[in-house]
């Protein structure tokens, strides 16, 4: 069975007992994730389409079957 939360933190740390407290903190918490701007690099569809390697991963050679067995 799971244990139901009765206080959690709002932004500052403090903790938050009431039930209004607590669903207005969860209002403000979803609002944030659905607000959040993703910073992304301008060039990367540029990249992506001249197939360029944008990591060391992406630069090592594939591993063949006969390598591993």
């Amino acid at each position: 069975m799971w244990k139901s939360l009765s206080t959690i933190k709002d932004k500052n740390g403090k903790v938050v007992k009431s039930k209004e407290d607590i669903e207005k903190r969860w209002t403000d918490y979803a609002k944030e994730l659905c607000n959040y701007q993703i910073k992304t690099d301008p060039n990367i569809l540029t990249t992506l389409k001249q197939g360029t390697p944008t990591s060391d991963i992406e630069r090592t050679p594939n591993i063949t079957h006969n390598e591993v067995t």
